[in-house]
């Protein structure tokens, strides 16, 4: 047969999508064997046979299925993250499978086979230099020989600044120190701009901290001033709590006062003075609880809530020693008007004939 030109452009390109699996691929141009087709998977080379098998060929197109096998041994083409690239090019070897024998006939198949293969060669010859450096067809005399092996030994291919000639360029280490000092300066500029960083994060956290100091610091002023507030409250407290024991102890010293006046009077009267008395002692009792809970109020100045709490305390025992006192005010009273049968006696003369005055008790 003879090869189309449309048929002959040694080299196809595939693209398979993330994720997506894909086991046969048509190939487009002609060839004689398998062996002319090499297969790429991601630049990979699969091998005939365990990875892919071919139909066609023989001076046609063809198709490649891939192998399906279990996981993880899979032959077949998934495309990888971001897809993957299948290529199939041709690669006929440069040899001449025919031979014509002079004075012999000529068999037109064989030269058809051998013409199609030289064209097949060419073809592929054709790809490889187009996927090499090459000089347009304008360009005049281009200056393309290589400096001897001594004059470019260690060194990078450079381009004349005048002619565009190839030149023997600077020295391939040289040019490797450029590139570290370059890393490193780009590193050193990272650094800088990282250490920047750390220090505007680092300012800001002094600010934030200044900020919250300063916030505590207001806190503790506020704190400080609720605090003598409270201790202030305290002491009024327990001012107050010592007038109402100083109440209650006039109050009591009045009692014993009439309980004396009423035990002179009677001695009748006596387990009465002597309830009075006691109701006394209560009293001064309760004044002592006023004069302790003054302490605790004066001691609770560090803490607004116990002397809030001393402070109900003492007035409670003031109302306590106040009613104390009224009761034993009001015995002292009953007292005397318990008396108040004295108030006709007037003169009496005893069985002896002494007469005594009791004079005369009002109530």
């Amino acid at each position: 047969m003879t090869i189309d030109v449309s048929n002959n452009n040694p080299r196809i390109e595939y693209s398979v999508a993330q994720g997506v699996t894909q086991t046969v691929f048509a190939v487009p141009f002609d060839y004689f064997e398998d062996s002319d087709v090499t297969i790429y998977v991601d630049g990979v080379a699969k091998v005939l046979g365990t990875d892919y098998t071919m139909t066609g060929g023989d001076g046609s197109t063809g198709t490649i299925t891939f192998v399906t096998a279990t996981p993880p041994d899979v032959q077949q083409v998934t495309g990888a993250t971001g897809g993957s690239t299948v290529v199939i090019v041709r690669h006929v070897s440069l040899e001449r499978v025919t031979d014509f024998v002079a004075g012999q006939d000529i068999n037109r198949a064989a030269l058809n086979t051998q013409l199609d293969t030289i064209v097949a060669q060419i073809a592929d010859l054709d790809d490889k230099v187009d996927r090499t450096l090459h000089i347009t067809d304008y360009e005049v005399n281009p200056g393309t020989a290589l400096p001897s092996i001594d004059a470019r030994k260690g060194r990078v291919i450079a381009f004349n600044s005048s002619t565009g000639a190839i030149e023997a360029g600077p020295l391939s280490n040289d040019i490797q120190t450029i590139a570290d000092n370059i890393a490193e300066i780009l590193a050193a500029d990272d650094q800088a701009a990282a250490a920047a960083a750390s220090a505007t994060s680092a300012a800001s956290s002094a600010t934030a901290a200044a900020n919250s100091a300063s916030a505590a610091s207001s806190s503790e002023s506020a704190a400080a001033s609720s605090a003598s507030a409270s201790a202030a409250s305290a002491t009024a407290s327990a001012s107050s709590a010592t007038d109402s024991a100083t109440s209650a102890t006039d109050s009591s010293n009045s009692a014993t006062a009439s309980a004396n006046s009423a035990t002179a009077s009677a001695n009748s009267a006596t387990d009465s003075a002597n309830s009075a008395t006691a109701s006394a002692a209560s009293a001064a009792s309760a004044a002592t609880e006023a004069t302790a809970s003054e302490t605790s109020a004066i001691n609770s100045a560090a803490s607004a809530s116990a002397a809030a709490t001393s402070e109900t305390n003492a007035a409670a025992s003031a109302v306590t020693a106040s009613s104390a006192a009224s009761t034993a005010a009001a015995g002292a009273i009953s007292l005397i008007e318990s008396l108040s049968y004295l108030q006709d006696f007037g003169l009496i003369t005893d069985a002896a004939g002494e007469t005594a005055d009791y004079g005369s008790i009002a109530a």
